[in-house]
């Protein structure tokens, strides 16, 4: 039976979360898990699937996660300053758990980077991804997240939705509790840029920035803005020096292979030149409709809401550890002795027409289809003396006919080290 491209998604993102996680885990390293399948069942709108995984990690071990994820079958496709106009995130990619978007501050967040995370790990819950337990914002700030990534145009189609979803349909005091966050992390001005009030921020020097980022704008326009809305002196030489430059690693993407000396000659001085007819193309298009506002967009039109009284923040407190193998909340009893358990390295994920599990971070993935993925689940969910009864209740077999199968498969999956004989109670 064919494995509907949905559910293989879900379920390989689900376990790239975990390796991720796993890897964090090694090292001793403290990421959050944003976006995508991390974000909340609460906050998703109807169809709203992820494709990639995002982790925000604190400032000081974004070296070390990068190591780890490279010795363990990572790849670069960007890195920071190539990522994009907000060089706030690397992007690596793995043969069989795809892309990840290694963040190192969130765009949008005007706060210093690591108080900024500080604020975000104190009040953070745990979500099961594959088995695994992983750290992610809580409700209030996940919904920010949310709020500013839809705060760019070429986010807006689906970030409007995840608006819709996350914040508009939020009580007056969740709000009240967004805002506050939106404050004490300083995201007055991206905030502003997603839901409406963009020009009550006019004299903050990221507003011009901002202003591209919703409405659209000229590259030479999006650089004057990014050198405006730099923090240091330093750091705006830093993007002067840099806007002649050509983005090599996105021009290997175009191209599909590494660029030749030449390519990059030829596109160092092809860029001044698309720059300048773009400058002058959309000029003359806002002369000619002036009342189309000055990048020629609409404004979003939402003001910001006006909660009744100041509220409180919403502190959502970590979540209990859950049960690697069923995802419930870890019970205090004891595992009996000879009994079939999920190792630590491993992840696991179920679907009703599969079992996805691997082992973790670098794989592979097994696809347990049919009574595979039935005899894992019962050699996980209850004691080893009644499985072969189960499996064969549920696959409709008499317990003689099946009981060399399931106890081969067995054998199979330990000798794979996806399943272990538990030693000793606890």
């Amino acid at each position: 039976m064919a494995i509907p491209p949905d559910v293989m998604a879900r379920a390989r993102l689900l376990l790239a979360h975990a390796a991720v996680q796993r890897v964090a885990d090694a090292r001793g390293l403290d990421v959050l898990h944003i976006k995508g399948h991390a974000v909340d069942p609460s906050l998703r709108w109807p169809g709203r699937v992820g494709t990639d995984v995002d982790v925000l990690v604190r400032p000081r071990h974004v070296d070390s996660l990068l190591a780890g994820l490279l010795e363990s079958g990572w790849a670069w496709y960007t890195d920071f300053e190539s990522g994009s106009a907000f060089e706030h995130a690397a992007t690596l990619v793995h043969e069989t758990w795809g892309y990840v978007d290694l963040h190192r501050y969130f765009p949008g967040i005007g706060a210093p980077a690591p108080a900024a995370f500080d604020t975000l790990w104190n009040d953070r819950s745990v979500a099961n991804l594959a088995g695994v337990a992983c750290p992610v914002p809580n409700i209030t700030a996940q919904i920010l997240v949310l709020v500013l990534h839809a705060a760019p145009l070429a986010n807006r189609m689906r970030g409007g939705r995840d608006i819709q979803a996350a914040f508009d349909a939020a009580d007056r005091a969740r709000q009240a509790a967004v805002l506050e966050l939106v404050e004490e992390l300083r995201a007055e001005v991206a905030f502003a840029a997603a839901v409406g009030g963009l020009d009550q921020y006019r004299d903050r020097p990221e507003y011009a920035f901002w202003r591209i980022q919703a409405e659209g704008g000229t590259r030479i326009e999006e650089w004057r803005a990014r050198v405006a809305a730099a923090p240091s002196l330093r750091a705006k030489a830093h993007l002067v020096l840099r806007a002649p430059l050509v983005n090599t690693a996105h021009l290997a993407h175009v191209l599909g292979r590494p660029p030749t000396r030449w390519e990059i000659v030829k596109e160092f001085g092809a860029r001044p030149v698309r720059g300048v007819r773009e400058e002058w193309r959309v000029r003359r298009a806002r002369r000619r409709a002036p009342l189309t506002g000055r990048h020629g967009a609409r404004p979003v039109g939402r003001a910001l809401p006006d909660p009744a009284g100041p509220g409180e923040r919403a502190a959502t407190a970590v979540a209990p550890a859950e049960d690697p193998q069923t995802g419930a909340a870890s019970p205090a009893t004891d595992t009996p002795v000879g009994a079939f358990v999920r190792p630590d390295d491993v992840g696991a994920h179920a679907e009703e027409v599969a079992v996805f599990t691997a082992r973790l971070p670098g794989g592979p993935l097994h696809i347990l289809e049919g009574v595979a993925g039935v005899i894992w689940e019962e050699a996980v969910a209850g004691d080893r003396e009644g499985l072969v009864q189960r499996v064969a209740d549920r696959t409709g077999a008499e317990v003689e006919e099946v009981r060399s199968d399931v106890e081969a498969f067995l054998e199979d999956l330990v000798g794979h080290r996806l399943l272990r004989e538990s030693v000793e109670s606890g």
